[in-house]
């Protein structure tokens, strides 16, 4: 470990690199001692370090003032870390008021940088029109210019641009580009874009296999549309995709808790059939009622039926 004895005029870069090492590894406790004369000299890395430590309780008890006081030093130095980190807070209104207005003077100073967070979020900003009005062109420009920093996010939301000519010409093989770009570093919402285009055929042939292909780690991943249009995939069985309604119930289940009355109504037939699962009245009612409360007319036909039948 870094001793004080041992420090030399450049001894704030030194602590700051050797802290470095132990931040990495999740050790904060360690990195905010060797971090200690870095921070003495205002050394801007190291406060955006700290910064985050103070706002997330990690290796320090939480400490949000102290957070935002060592942000706004390192943002003053011009440490684009710190810039684009104050941007998200403002954008969030997480510790601080929302201020649109602020969060993209932040993400602007941070993206002149070359800073990939603010070069995206700057599209962000003109993509969801927070702070401006909404300029698919101008967002466009700023995530081509993330993209080529390495942004997944900005690859995907370029992806989407030119799939629906938004701000630029259409181009679908432009946006498989972008999307396959972002779906290789595991974006869920770049996957499951790809495998609506193969669903569809909108763009690409149609091709049901590759579809299930990136609707899987999509779905796996949380994303909701995926699961769904996987889930009526294996229960219709679909372009050399058999049937499988051990799957079909496992993802059209998970669209069913997220609200969605067409699965609901499906995994009450499922259940009540005895459909890739055991026969169970109880769940199928469940699920029935969930879907009939949401108008769904087949749910309420097949409640009313099990209610007064049995099955």
């Amino acid at each position: 470990m870094l001793m004080q004895a041992q420090l030399t005029d450049d001894s704030y870069e030194k602590a700051y690199k050797a802290g470095r090492i132990f931040f990495n590894n999740g050790d904060y406790t360690e990195a905010v001692k060797v971090y200690q004369p870095a921070l003495d000299a205002s050394y801007a890395p190291a406060q955006v370090d700290m910064g985050w430590m103070y706002e997330n309780g990690k290796g320090v008890e939480k400490n949000i003032e102290k957070a935002l006081e060592l942000y706004n030093s390192a943002a003053e130095q011009g440490q684009s870390t710190a810039q684009y980190n104050l941007g998200i807070l403002y954008l969030r209104g997480r510790h601080v008021n929302k201020d649109y207005e602020k969060a993209a003077n932040y993400f602007k100073k941070s993206a002149d940088q070359g800073h990939v967070g603010g070069l995206t979020y700057m599209g962000h900003m003109y993509f969801y029109g927070h702070g401006f009005s909404v300029d698919y062109a101008e967002a466009a420009e700023w995530y081509m210019r993330a993209v080529k920093k390495g942004s997944v996010e900005a690859a995907e939301r370029l992806g989407w641009l030119y799939y629906e000519g938004k701000g630029v010409d259409t181009d679908f093989n432009k946006a498989i580009e972008y999307y396959q770009m972002a779906a290789n570093k595991g974006n869920a919402s770049a996957q499951c874009r790809l495998g609506y285009m193969y669903e569809t055929g909108k763009g690409v042939e149609k091709n049901y296999v590759k579809a299930v292909e990136y609707y899987e780690p999509a779905a796996e991943q949380g994303n909701k549309t995926a699961q769904v249009n996987l889930g009526w995939i294996y229960a219709k069985g679909k372009g050399g995709v058999p049937v499988n309604n051990a799957k079909a119930l496992k993802w059209l289940e998970k669209s069913a808790e997220n609200g969605d009355r067409f699965s609901q109504s499906y995994v009450g037939w499922m259940y009540n059939t005895g459909t890739g699962i055991s026969q169970n009245y109880e769940k199928a009612a469940y699920w029935y009622k969930k879907a009939a409360d949401q108008g769904d007319k087949t749910a309420q036909e097949n409640l009313q039926k099990l209610q007064r039948w049995g099955n």
